[in-house]
């Protein structure tokens, strides 16, 4: 009856080192989830703080379908200096010609200025387009050119909206009047490409043709 007693006890305490264990390592795996679960908040909280974009405003901000790329776009001036003289009378027989100083004037370069994310039949299309008015749609997945526009617009396109890969209403508000009228209609799958310009031309592309 003793040797019982003591395998008894040696299976008690056999049980007892395993439940401890058990615990021991549910409590390790939950302290590892609250850990990484801690390092995944810190670490988006530093992205949010420490990513920087343009160093001015930016244009246009867009984001793909799955919201997984984010593409945002500016307009890029340069420095143009054109020397200019001024020619002062000291006499009526003679002049005095000044030295002559530079003149800063900002120009705006072909930057692109609008970009829109797309996708028709499983192809994910990138449209850009800026201040030399050209139009662009380009392949995402081959990073090839399908097809451009030059001189779409007669001045910079600033706008553009590429309508949903699928039939869904497009709304039209009128925002600068108190009525704020609003209409509806539906689309054809991912068809219809809408684009403006500095002088406030509005351009409809089928994108289809």
């Amino acid at each position: 009856s003793f040797g019982m007693l003591l395998d008894c006890a040696g299976v008690f305490w056999f049980l007892k080192i395993c439940l401890y264990g058990c615990m021991l390592i549910l409590w390790c795996v939950l302290i590892m989830f609250i850990l990484q679960t801690v390092y995944a908040h810190l670490s988006l909280s530093k992205l949010k703080l420490t990513k920087k974009g343009h160093t001015y405003s930016e244009d246009e901000i867009q984001t793909d379908n799955d919201g997984e790329t984010l593409l945002s776009s500016i307009t890029v001036f340069e420095n143009q200096e054109t020397n200019s003289s001024t020619t002062e009378s000291t006499s009526p027989n003679q002049t005095e010609t000044q030295t002559p100083k530079p003149k800063t004037n900002l120009t705006k370069t072909n930057s692109c200025r609008a970009v829109s994310f797309g996708t028709t039949h499983d192809t994910h299309l990138l449209y850009a387009c800026g201040n030399n008015g050209s139009l662009v749609c380009i392949d995402i997945n081959t990073s090839s050119i399908l097809w451009r526009i030059e001189n779409a617009h007669p001045h910079g396109i600033n706008r553009m909206l590429h309508f949903p890969a699928s039939p869904s209403p497009v709304l039209a508000e009128d925002t600068d009047t108190q009525n704020e009228d609003v209409t509806r209609r539906k689309t054809q799958q991912a068809r219809f490409l809408a684009t403006g310009d500095d002088e406030g031309m509005v351009r409809l592309w089928d994108t289809q043709l």
